[in-house]
């Protein structure tokens, strides 16, 4: 039987989380749902993550912010982190690489390339999070621009 990997999805728009949810749940994922990057990462720090999906333009502390904070934690080198936004402008693309994202992507109704995307990064890590009790203190440091 296969495990199901747990997914972070971060978006402010609560049609694109459904969309989101629906679309991952049938690639074996569980999906949590937030909207704020400072909601992600009270998440993150509590709860084990095998992916993270997250819009760029977010109230608040925009997804870009949100992916360094993450990439700045001891054992986030291999978690799939994906960008995502209506807006696809080099710019963009440049800065969520800057940041630590392994991939930019433009949102679209077709999440068939979102999700394909996200299974290649997570079959790529030897050992996912859900194999691995987290312990409370595993290292991470909370981060006084997202608390």
């Amino acid at each position: 039987m296969r495990t199901r990997g747990r997914l972070l999805v971060v978006d402010d728009c609560e049609i694109w989380r459904t969309l989101m949810r629906c679309s991952f749940s049938l690639d074996t994922w569980d999906v949590v749902e937030v909207e704020t990057a400072e909601d992600a990462w009270t998440r993150f720090c509590s709860e084990p993550f095998d992916a993270v999906v997250s819009d760029v333009l977010l109230p608040g502390v925009n997804g870009f912010d949100l992916v360094r904070e993450i990439r700045n934690q001891p054992g986030t080198a291999k978690l799939p982190l994906v960008l995502v936004s209506g807006r696809q402008t080099q710019q963009f693309i440049e800065e969520a690489l800057r940041a630590g994202a392994d991939r930019f992507l433009r949102k679209h109704h077709d999440t068939r390339q979102l999700v394909a995307c996200v299974h290649r990064l997570a079959a790529d890590v030897v050992r996912p999070a859900w194999m691995d009790a987290r312990s409370a203190d595993d290292g991470r440091r909370f981060s006084p621009t997202l608390q």
